[in-house]
């Protein structure tokens, strides 16, 4: 197998990503190389051939977006060009890709001068038929530049990483997507220098060879084996081996385990440490029994596991965050604690919208965003599951981000620059018919309609509705979709004395069974 990343890479000097934190990828396939991955071994593409075709994965969908006829940026020129080049073997026309995503229920509609496709992973419930039908069609020559943004994907969508369509082509090639990881970078998490390259040793096997044949930089590569405990059970219990003897390289006499008179001290005990502490948590979640090598040394009983603090939410106390390296789902997520990654507390990321303990950054009129990533999880702290039902778990949280907006940054809700760039979407969305289905499947149209009632009702009205909801007694709750969305439009109205049915009928409610607030006159 030749290697592919000269070509791909040839007079690329910087990959960018702006705006994005893509997932990681695990290469294992005869047929599969890794093309670009960071120091810490995490793969943003990977190349393949199957059959006569060839095949492009990234770790983020925003790649492959790229290659789409609505990019305008261009970040990656060079780049892009060389990939096409790639899969065409140099005869790439410059043909505008279609996405496999507008052809996967007729694929027999495909123009036939059509060489390359893209694929975002979508729909989710694409059919594995029509993914064998353009897996037929790559074999035959065809090209496939495919990827989405892993965690993220699995998040928005309730799925497990392993359910994403792609992965049909993934197992068929030798790739597949390290769970929920997160991409990190040592330096600056938006873009990658060629330079930095460590795509070689991205294979377990490669990796263990090249260290075979160059043990003296075993400190430097031994922790990149770390991604195989981040595998699908299969793949995991596979390469699981190549970690144990990477271990045993970087502590061949066993110093990674401490005793009472000897901790772990050196550089390459600590590595091997941490990659048995991997295996440990990923074994323990697998059911297993897992102690600790030499844990008998200290003093305490291990034998039975200790309760878990209670993690639910408290009304009227405090809220807890915590910054982690790698939280246990997204870049950050709600609960007691939030968790958000180490940038939150990085006084260096004041000017990115990440830094939390600066008051004059949050309170910044001008800046017009706020801390929106931490005002929505807190919002999913107070959200209540008696007016948010299925498509609108990232929606409701979203009134209490608005109100925090409004009394601590003072960026009014119908005035924040997330908000109003969601109306041109909703102008569409309007004039198309205000469908439902396409309502609560889009978070930022459905929010307009809150951020709407904020503005012309006030926060005063909102917090009399989330009074009235508390105070039902449970046999008075709402069980299904059709009872909470009526008592939300049944419950507005009465507080502000006024029929709104037609408000959410305007932004594409089904209205059903609410004759009871015809008594309220219709606004002017």
């Amino acid at each position: 197998m030749k290697d592919w990343k000269r070509e791909i890479l040839d007079g690329v000097g910087m990959v960018s990503f702006p705006g994005c934190v893509p997932g990681v990828m695990f290469v294992y396939g005869e047929n599969s190389q890794a093309i670009l991955a960071n120091k810490r071994g995490h793969v943003l593409c990977a190349a393949a051939e199957y059959g006569k075709g060839r095949i492009i994965v990234f770790s983020h969908n925003v790649f492959v977006n790229s290659f789409g006829k609505n990019d305008t940026k261009r970040k990656n020129k060079r780049f892009n060009e060389n990939i096409r080049n790639w899969m065409t073997k140099n005869t790439d026309k410059g043909n505008e890709i279609p996405c496999f995503s507008d052809y996967f229920k007729e694929f027999y509609e495909l123009p036939p001068e059509c060489r390359i496709l893209t694929w975002n992973g979508l729909p989710v419930r694409t059919e594995d038929q029509s993914v064998l039908k353009l897996l037929d069609w790559v074999e035959k020559g065809g090209g496939l530049i495919c990827g989405v943004c892993p965690w993220g994907f699995a998040e928005v969508y309730k799925i497990d990483v392993e359910s994403i369509p792609l992965n049909i082509i993934f197992r068929a090639i030798g790739i597949a997507y390290a769970d929920k990881i997160m991409y990190k970078n040592d330096g600056d998490l938006a873009e990658l220098l060629v330079k930095d390259n460590m795509a070689d040793y991205a294979k377990p096997s490669d990796l263990v060879s090249a260290i075979n044949k160059h043990p003296e930089k075993i400190n430097r590569l031994g922790g990149l084996i770390h991604n195989v405990v981040n595998l699908p059970e299969e793949l995991y219990i596979k390469h699981k081996p190549h970690v144990v003897e990477m271990i045993q390289k970087l502590s061949p006499d066993n110093d990674h385990i401490p005793t009472r008179s000897k901790p772990v001290e050196s550089h390459g005990a600590k590595k091997a440490a941490m990659l048995i502490c991997d295996i440990m948590i990923r074994d323990g979640l697998e059911g297993n029994v897992v102690l600790a090598e030499g844990i008998h040394e200290f003093p305490g009983t291990f034998e039975d596991t200790p309760e878990d603090q209670n993690k639910e939410r408290a009304y009227g106390r405090g809220q807890w965050v915590v910054t982690d390296e790698q939280p246990s789902i997204g870049y950050m997520h709600s609960g007691y604690p939030i968790v958000t990654h180490l940038d939150m507390a990085d006084t260096n990321k004041i000017y990115e919208d990440c830094f939390l303990l600066s008051r004059d950054h949050i309170l910044k009129v001008n800046n017009r965003k706020g801390s929106w990533g931490m005002f929505h999880e807190l919002g999913h702290n107070f959200h209540d599951s008696m007016w948010t039902w299925d498509g609108t778990k990232e929606v409701t949280c979203n009134i209490f981000t608005l109100h925090a907006m409004d009394v601590v940054c003072n960026v009014k809700p119908w005035e924040h620059l997330w908000v109003r760039e969601k109306f041109e979407n909703a102008s569409n969305y309007l004039r198309e018919g205000s469908k439902y289905d396409k309502w609560f499947s889009n978070a930022g149209i459905a929010l307009l309609v809150y951020a709407q009632l904020a503005r012309d009702f006030g926060w005063g009205t909102y917090k009399s509705v989330f009074r009235t909801y508390d105070k039902l007694p449970k046999d008075k709750r709402p069980s299904n979709q059709q009872e909470k969305e009526n008592m939300w439009i049944q419950t507005f109205s009465n507080v502000v004395k006024r029929n709104l049915s037609l408000v959410f009928e305007f932004w594409g409610w089904p209205i059903r069974g609410l004759d009871d607030l015809k008594r309220f006159s219709i606004p002017p």
